[in-house]
């Protein structure tokens, strides 16, 4: 019997992970992440910062990301302070985001753009 296993990872608060993280369901980052990341959702809180590739379905960043972002669906908190380039197909951004970045949207679906190892240009 095959059991679909789902979970959350958790960067919690003053940790810092550095690293690739491959197919995970979904990710809140509250401290530091340092990487590579392919996963359904990806959730960057306030005092949560991300430098690296992330390619997620869902992307929600109340924090602080420098790198390159391929999601079907991108919401931009009031806090978050971005740079880098987006990839997007859906794009909400609350007034007072912080954008210093390259914004594109896709033309096709998710399945149809590289890899987040890819993405960089």
């Amino acid at each position: 019997m095959v059991k679909n296993l789902t979970g959350k990872m958790v960067i919690a608060e003053g940790a810092l992970f550095d690293g690739k993280i491959k197919k995970a369901d979904e990710i809140e980052v509250y401290g530091c992440l340092k990487g590579t990341v392919s996963a359904d959702k990806v959730e960057i809180g306030a005092d949560g910062s991300c430098i690296g590739n992330i390619r997620a379905n869902t992307a929600s960043l109340s924090g602080t990301y420098d790198g390159n972002l391929v999601s079907a669906e991108v919401v931009i908190k009031g806090s978050a302070q971005v740079n880098g380039t987006i990839k997007y197909h859906s794009l909400q951004m609350d007034r007072g985001a912080e954008l210093n970045c390259r914004l594109t949207k896709m033309k096709k679906g998710l399945s149809d753009e590289p890899e987040a190892s890819e993405a960089s240009d």
